[in-house]
C-alpha cells in the first residue's frame, strides 16, 4: 500500500520532529551539570548586580555634583 503524497508530508513532517526533540534532549545534559550552569549563572548574576550598584552609585555621586555646578 502507497502513501499518498499528504501522508508522506506529514509523516516526513513527524520523523524530522522527532529528530529534533531528540537533539534537544541529548543535548540538555544531566540533572547534575543543569544545576551546576544554574550556580555558575546565579554566581554571574550577583556579580553583575554589585557591579550595577557601584555604578548607580557613582552616578548619584556624578549626579549630585552636576547639581551643584548649575
Amino acid at each position: 500500500m502507497s502513501l499518498t503524497p499528504a501522508e508522506d508530508r506529514r509523516l516526513n513532517k513527524i520523523e524530522a520532529e522527532i529528530l529534533t526533540l531528540t537533539r534537544l534532549i541529548k543535548g540538555a545534559g544531566s540533572k547534575n551539570q543543569l544545576n551546576r550552569l544554574l550556580v555558575l549563572q546565579q554566581k554571574t548574576n550577583e556579580e553583575l548586580e554589585e557591579k550595577v550598584e557601584g555604578l548607580e552609585s557613582e552616578m548619584s555621586d556624578l549626579l549630585a555634583l552636576a547639581r551643584k555646578l548649575q
